[in-house]
């Protein structure tokens, strides 16, 4: 009953038709039923009346060697005709046809399908247990809970592109005069961040960081599955979240980590780019102006990377 009741913030529904092809029916039942009646009244009358009269009177005379002879003739002809023709009509047809269509909501696929893994024990859960002790490799349905961080590299990039777009240039640029930091400056600075900013954003994916109870989970989530674009997942930070996603990495070495910077895929340079940047933050922050701290790009063992199928509360 509890699981009805969940309040859903993320929903991969591509993931889950795609699953519910596995462990449900694989396709969605419509029943057509329509209902139809047609009524028709006709009515016709016709009313048909003749009379008619015809009367003749003549006379003749005929004159025959010396006879005379006189002819007449009278006649009379009537004729009446009468004709009533009355009929009426009524006509009533019936036909049934009901329409009736039933279509399921990815909520109801998804639980439906949460309780056949379930009950199939496809899915692994998580939530009280030590990833060193889970046994779980990639590929495996996890079932986890854990805190939403405010740890954001996307976040922190925003930031400071903001804060570098708030001063002219010129006057960044002007600070770096006999300071010897190097070959950077400012404008430089900007586009190099906003080019990684891009790249981390391409296809709308971004890591979010969970606190589990004893290792730290990265949701790989897609902003076009947030429920219709109206939820970030940030306004629930510092909150706790259940997460049921497919495991892509598992960290438990310790020498093992998940870079925050994969994507970019020259992992190593893009954080020695990111710290060649320090200093130039450094002279801003010596200004009273505040910095935002840079996020670890390494998340250490233990560690697990997921690819969420749904996030709820």
């Amino acid at each position: 009953m509890n699981d009805l009741l969940n309040l859903f913030i993320y929903i991969d529904e591509y993931l889950i038709k795609s699953l519910s092809s596995v462990y449900l029916n694989g396709y969605i039942d419509i029943r057509t039923s329509k209902r139809i009646c047609d009524n028709t009244l006709a009515g016709r009358i016709h009313l048909d009346e003749n009379n008619k009269t015809f009367c003749s009177d003549g006379k003749s005379r005929i004159y025959n060697k010396g006879f005379k002879t006189n002819n007449r003739s009278n006649d009379f002809n009537e004729t009446n005709c009468y004709g009533n023709d009355r009929s009426i009509e009524n006509r009533l047809f019936g036909r049934t046809e009901e329409e009736i269509k039933r279509i399921y909501t990815s909520f109801e696929i998804h639980n439906t399908m949460l309780k056949r893994m379930t009950t199939s024990k496809v899915v692994k859960d998580l939530e009280n247990s030590p990833l060193v002790d889970s046994h779980i490799s990639e590929g495996d349905f996890i079932r986890t809970k854990g805190c939403i961080t405010e740890t954001s590299l996307s976040s922190y990039l925003d930031s400071i592109i903001s804060l570098i777009e708030c001063f002219p240039l010129d006057i960044l640029d002007s600070l770096l005069k006999d300071k010897n930091l190097g070959k950077l400056n400012f404008s430089i600075i900007l586009n190099l961040l906003k080019t990684i900013k891009d790249k981390l954003s391409l296809n709308s994916t971004e890591d979010i960081i969970m606190n589990c109870s004893n290792y730290t989970a990265i949701l790989n989530t897609n902003s076009k599955y947030f429920l219709n674009g109206d939820c970030y997942v940030f306004d629930k930070c510092n909150c706790n979240c259940n997460v049921l996603g497919k495991v892509i990495k598992v960290c438990t070495n310790n020498n093992d980590c998940i870079n925050l910077l994969r994507k970019l895929t020259q992992e190593n340079y893009y954080i020695d780019l990111l710290k060649s940047i320090e200093p130039y933050l450094d002279l801003l922050k010596n200004l009273n102006i505040p910095i935002p701290k840079c996020p670890e790009p390494k998340v250490k063992s233990p560690a697990v990377l997921i690819a969420p199928i749904s996030m709820y509360f």
